[in-house]
């Protein structure tokens, strides 16, 4: 199977990708859609655009792919339920442990996981498919090898085609803890866009230095394809109709043996020439530092400028409408529009010799105006003396007949013609049919108003028969039930170097080495807390290779378990033999996922974007209470991979102009890097709690472990935050 599976991120889009060549589109609700700014679809117009692509052979996807907070459980339930019945083909969801919830509550409706839920090895991939789920939407950080591996256990969607986000699937925070708006819950606000100066290792560089460029596979699409990939997904539910059309016919084209051209689609939305992204490798193109937004099509250079007007050699036609960017040394420096006279108006930086890049091409922009797919259908119409109207089609082989409930006459007067009749009957309404009619008659008498009806009911039995509806309704949604505490609270530390705090008492030290092959430093760990009462557990990144996790097989053996944070972490028990703690990045978040991981793990880790009303049930989980706060794992080197010339530092800073982050390197086989909040989180809570200490002194590492509660110890640190504590995320 190939699919292309399009963006439907309003009407226009919707039409777009259909008519684009789509196999498949996604959308969202106004609830519980990971896009909440774009204009999703409601529980009133969904059944039509359900029955539109349907109509067309083209499945829809419903994404009800947000955490979800106990509050909103019964209704994220009920959202499940409307889409099951009104016969969408598949709903994508986030969370695993809600999924197989689901799963129970509606065996029949199948569920797609998220690619916020991170699978990138066989692990994760066994576990979805356990659970209950028919595919997985790989996340974008996972490698071709893994691809082949997982494409083996369960059908697999990829992206393809659109924006890359800058942190590990699901598992960035910095818009929730900068801004209190949660990419996990629709809101992202897109920090990583921002301006930034990382200095340290003798590096001093400022730019969009999070900032990906946008994804375009081309026909490295073929190696997903071989590799066993089934649905090739394009990013970009929050962009232009244009965009979603010319994107989605592109890829169409090239799967149909075409060879498209990308420059439509490079003049609708165009992120830093395009990059490969992480599957094939970090390329040279991976980070878009110089222009943070659409960066459009070169289209020729500016020959010469006098007041706010230029000229330029291009071999684009440009028209009224028309507008773009003017561009030196890779950087905007000007912008420019063509008024009704075709001249080139501009605003800006202007010199001979500078780029002229197109980001509006009012050609490339109408194009999708002017096509539209249907399907062919022919009817056939007897309507015959005596008998009952009857009109039937053959659809895709299926027969479809529908006869009237009343008897025709013979004309008194003036029969209705065969042509009128046709002309009656081949209406499509708001269907995108293109209807023949064949009309068999012999001077009858019949009502338009009848010749009307006829046609709705007859189309209302081809829309049931090609879009099948359910009718099963949920009853009696009851909480689940959580494992409680036993009266004893624990405290896990996360730390890189334990030697500060050897004579602290805590139940976990959860080690988070600078390099996982390096042997001595996991000897200096078993060192410093020898005697010591505390578990030792290894921390595993929400992102392992398989040859990442054989790399680290032979140091395992020395712990108790391991700390694994995503949900992988639950099929990786048979792989180790050891203890699992189910770490944050699984974004625990509500009782029916705290009560299904309580089933897999003795030890479960709540998201860290949960506040303190959650437990207040007393629930027997993990809560992380202060400490340096990862809000991002980057897979790649921000550095662009510049080895030669790197100092292998293990820590950075990364300011945005008021707020100072701290960039920690670790090797694991290759770099990777950590992003740690500005502020350090600091809480009254005395329950089970999670301390990561990776980033602090030893000053303030003992004045937490040594305080009545780590907020008690706010005097040692210039900054700290209370987190969503207090007042959780909307």
């Amino acid at each position: 199977m190939t699919e292309v599976l399009s963006p439907a991120g309003s009407i226009d889009c919707f039409y777009a990708a259909i008519n684009g060549g789509a196999d498949a589109v996604y959308l969202g609700l106004d609830k519980f859609s990971a896009r909440k700014n774009a204009q999703n679809f409601t529980t009133e117009n969904l059944p039509f655009f359900v029955d539109y692509a349907h109509i067309l052979g083209v499945k829809v996807y419903v994404a009800i792919n947000t955490l979800i907070k106990d509050s909103e459980l019964e209704e994220f339930f009920e959202y499940a339920n409307f889409c099951y019945n009104v016969g969408v083909d598949a709903v994508i969801v986030q969370d695993m442990f809600l999924g197989k919830y689901l799963k129970k509550l509606l065996p029949d409706l199948e569920l797609h996981l998220s690619t916020q839920a991170g699978v990138n090895n066989v692990y994760g991939a066994k576990l979805a498919k356990e659970y209950g789920f028919s595919r997985v939407v790989l996340a974008r950080e996972t490698p071709i090898e893994e691809i082949k591996k997982i494409t083996q256990i369960i059908e697999t969607e990829a992206f393809i085609q659109g924006a890359l986000c800058t942190a590990f699937s699901g598992q960035c925070y910095l818009s929730g803890f900068a801004g209190n708006l949660s990419g996990n819950r629709g809101a992202c606000k897109q920090p990583c866009r921002k301006l930034y100066r990382v200095t340290g290792g003798g590096r001093d560089k400022e730019g969009y230095l999070i900032s990906l460029a946008d994804l375009s596979l081309g026909e490295k699409i073929f190696e997903l394809k071989d590799a066993g990939v089934s649905s090739y997904k394009i990013e970009g539910r929050m962009r232009k109709s244009s965009y979603t059309y010319h994107a989605t016919k592109y890829y169409r084209d090239l799967f149909d043996g075409k060879s498209p051209s990308i420059s439509p689609l490079t003049r609708t939305f165009n992120r830093g020439d395009y990059t490969l992204g992480l599957g094939f490798g970090q390329d040279k193109n991976l980070i878009s530092d110089k222009i943070q937004n659409h960066k459009g099509q070169k289209i020729g250079t500016i020959t010469a400028v006098k007041g706010d007007t230029l000229t330029a050699k291009t071999d684009h036609k440009l028209v009224f409408g028309d507008s773009g960017k003017i561009v030196f040394d890779g950087k905007e420096v000007g912008n420019f529009t063509v008024n009704t006279d075709g001249k080139i108006m501009f605003k800006g930086i202007a010199k001979v010799g500078y780029d002229l890049n197109l980001t509006t091409d009012i050609a490339v922009d109408t194009e999708p105006l002017k096509h539209k797919r249907t399907l062919p259908i022919d009817i056939y119409a007897a309507l015959l003396v005596g008998n009952k109207p009857k009109l039937y089609s053959n659809i895709n082989g299926q027969q479809i007949e529908y006869e009237g409930d009343f008897v025709l006459e013979k004309a008194k007067n003036q029969p209705m013609s065969a042509l009128d009749i046709e002309n009656g009957l081949k209406k499509a309404d708001t269907l995108p049919l293109d209807i023949s009619v064949h009309v068999e008659t012999d001077g009858v008498f019949i009502a338009k108003s009848q010749l009307n009806k006829l046609r709705r009911e007859f189309l209302e039995k081809v829309v049931s028969i090609l879009s099948p509806k359910h009718n099963q309704y949920l009853t009696g949604y009851i909480s689940p039930a959580v494992n409680k505490l036993d009266g004893v609270n624990r405290t896990i530390i996360i730390d890189r170097d334990f030697s500060d705090i050897s004579e602290f008492d805590f139940d976990f030290a959860v080690f988070s080495p600078d390099d996982y092959l390096n042997q001595p430093s996991y000897d200096k760990f078993f060192t410093d807390l020898s005697g010591h009462k505390s578990k030792k557990y290894l921390y595993l990144f929400g992102k392992m290779s398989q040859k990442e996790l054989d790399s680290v097989y032979p140091f395992i053996d020395r712990f108790d378990g391991l700390y694994v944070d995503g949900y992988y972490g639950i099929s990786l028990k048979k792989w180790a033999y050891k203890p699992i703690i189910l770490g944050t990045g699984a974004n625990v978040y509500n009782k029916a996922a705290l009560s299904e991981a309580q089933k897999e793990v003795e030890i479960v880790a709540l998201s860290k974007e949960l506040d303190k009303s959650f437990l207040l049930n007393n629930a027997d989980a993990f809560y992380y209470a202060a400490g340096a706060i990862k809000v991002m794992d980057l897979c790649y080197c921000p550095f662009k991979k510049d080895c030669k010339n790197c100092t292998k530092q293990t820590f950075y800073t990364l300011s945005d102009g008021t707020r100072d982050f701290i960039l920690r390197r670790v090797k694991i086989m290759n770099c990777r890097f950590e992003l740690y909040n500005c502020a350090t989180l600091l809480t009254d809570y005395q329950g089970n709690k999670i301390f990561n200490l990776i980033t602090l002194s030893k000053e303030q590492k003992q004045a937490i472990l040594s305080s009545k509660t780590p907020l008690d110890s706010k005097k040692y640190f210039t900054s700290y935050t209370l987190g969503h504590h207090n007042k959780g995320l909307e």
